[in-house]
C-alpha cells in the first residue's frame, strides 16, 4: 500500500514536471521566433517602411505555437490558453480609452452571436483596471470573456509593443493563425468572419 502511494505521488510529480516543461518549451519557441521575426524591424527609420516591416513580422509568426498564459476574468473565471485547444481562440488586446478599439465592439459582439454554439472562444484582454472596465461595460457591453490589467500578457507573454487594438487568432491546434495590428472599424465583423471561417475549415 505504501509503495502504491509512493508510485501515485511519483506519477503526479512527473505530470506536473511535464506540464511545466511543455509550457516552458512553448514560451521559448514563441520567444525565439519572435526575436527572429523582429530582426526586420531594426535600423528602419522610414515610418511607411516600418509599418510594412511590422506586417511582415506578424506574418512571420504564423504557425508558431502560441505562448501559454493563465488569468482570471473580471467575473472570477480562470482561463488557461493551452486548455482551449480544440477551439479557435480569438484574442483582442484593447483599452476603454482607445477609440479604434471601442469602434470595433459592435462588430465583435456580432461575431459572438454568429458563432454561438461553435468551437470559437472570444477573449478580450484589456489594459484597464477591473473597476474601470466594469464601469465601462455597463455603458457599452462587450460580450467577450474579459481579462483586465493585461500588461503582462501583452508585453511579457506575447512580447507586443506596437499598441492596441491588436487581435490574434489561434487555431484549434494552439498555433497562431493570424495577427492583426489596428482596427477594422465598421468592417470588423465581415473581416474577422472570413478569417474565423477559414481557420475553422483549416484554410490558410
Amino acid at each position: 500500500t505504501l509503495l502504491s502511494i509512493m508510485n501515485v505521488k511519483r506519477c503526479f510529480f512527473l505530470i506536473i514536471l511535464v506540464v511545466l516543461f511543455s509550457n516552458s518549451i512553448y514560451a521559448q519557441e514563441y520567444g525565439k521566433q519572435y526575436e527572429k521575426c523582429s530582426e526586420r524591424l531594426k535600423n528602419v527609420n522610414d515610418d511607411s517602411i516600418y509599418i510594412l516591416r511590422l506586417l511582415e513580422k506578424d506574418s512571420c509568426l504564423i504557425g508558431v505555437t502560441a505562448p501559454n498564459f493563465k488569468a482570471s476574468t473580471i467575473n472570477g473565471h480562470t482561463i488557461e490558453l493551452h486548455k482551449l485547444k480544440g477551439q479557435v481562440v480569438f484574442l483582442n488586446f484593447w483599452g476603454t480609452g482607445c477609440g479604434p478599439c471601442v469602434e470595433e465592439i459592435p462588430g465583435f459582439n456580432k461575431l459572438v452571436s454568429h458563432y454561438a454554439g461553435k468551437k470559437v472562444k472570444f477573449i478580450a484582454i484589456g489594459s484597464d483596471k477591473v473597476p474601470d472596465l466594469k464601469k465601462f461595460l455597463k455603458t457599452i457591453p462587450f460580450n467577450f470573456l474579459q481579462i483586465a490589467e493585461s500588461e503582462k500578457i501583452y508585453e511579457e507573454v506575447f512580447k507586443l509593443s506596437e499598441g492596441i487594438p491588436y487581435t490574434i487568432i489561434i487555431d484549434k491546434f494552439g498555433k497562431i493563425y493570424k495577427m492583426c495590428l489596428g482596427s477594422a472599424g465598421d468592417l470588423s465583423f465581415s473581416f474577422y468572419e472570413n478569417l474565423i471561417d477559414n481557420c475553422l475549415s483549416g484554410k490558410q
